[in-house]
């Protein structure tokens, strides 16, 4: 199956110039050049608050996120795979430098600048949520539904697994989705209630690493440090230990 997996705000910086083509690009493209013009113009003219809300950073922090999101924006900075730029929980568990680089295409990432990236595609180092509204576009969420939407869709009749968390969920229009057969995964405490933090993005890392060892049929059977796989209703859960 394709895998769909979260970005993450920790990013390993550096990487060459220069533009290499993606799966997405002709049904992206236009998207990603009205997101990356609004974001140019809204981080110049943004006074210091401003810019530090859109970029979720603070002091030194912020300087570094403001220039590398505004050249990742002008195309000007360094690219890097997807499975390498990020460096998060979720990715340390999955371990993607030592998957063979076919199961690192099955990677899907949905992002606030580039809608949605395959694992081998090249990306910029940037900070930007689907939560942030910019001049002349709006909420980011909003203006993705739709494209991010035709972009699942034209994988076909796939199998595809959504490990998305609900921010990145909800930036897609999954009626419009028609072809490939989509299975979510929940996270869920032993009680039943959402669950968040380190362990929750962490076992996303090694269920999707599980899965893609042993196959989508296999879900069923995964564990991992206490948490087990449920079937409730039509869905797949993974239930966190008591």
């Amino acid at each position: 199956p394709f895998l769909l997996l979260p970005p993450s705000e920790t990013k390993v910086s550096g990487g060459r110039s220069g533009e290499v083509a993606g799966r997405f690009d002709e049904i992206l493209a236009p998207s990603r050049r009205l997101v990356a013009r609004a974001l140019e113009t809204t981080l110049e003219t943004a006074n210091e608050n401003r810019r530090a809300r859109i970029l979720n950073a603070r002091g030194d922090n912020l300087a570094r996120a403001f220039e590398v999101t505004l050249e990742a924006a002008r195309g000007e900075g360094g690219l890097l795979p997807t499975w390498r730029r990020y460096d998060g929980v979720v990715w340390s568990q999955l371990s993607p430098g030592t998957l063979e680089a076919r199961e690192r295409r099955r990677l899907l990432v949905p992002s606030a600048l580039y809608g949605l990236s395959a694992g081998d595609e090249r990306i910029g180092e940037f900070r930007l949520k689907f939560t942030v509204s910019l001049e002349g576009v709006g909420p980011l969420a909003r203006l993705w539904r739709r494209p991010l939407a035709q972009a699942i869709d034209s994988l076909g009749r796939r199998d595809v697994l959504n490990l998305l968390p609900e921010e990145h969920h909800r930036a897609i229009e999954w009626n419009e989705v028609r072809r490939p057969q989509v299975r979510r995964v929940r996270f869920l405490s032993a009680d039943g209630e959402s669950v968040v933090g380190h362990d929750a993005k962490a076992v996303k890392g090694a269920l999707a690493r599980y899965v893609l060892d042993e196959g989508l049929d296999a879900l069923a059977h995964f564990s991992w440090r206490g948490w087990t796989m449920a079937r409730i209703g039509d869905e797949d859960v993974a239930v966190a230990p008591t």
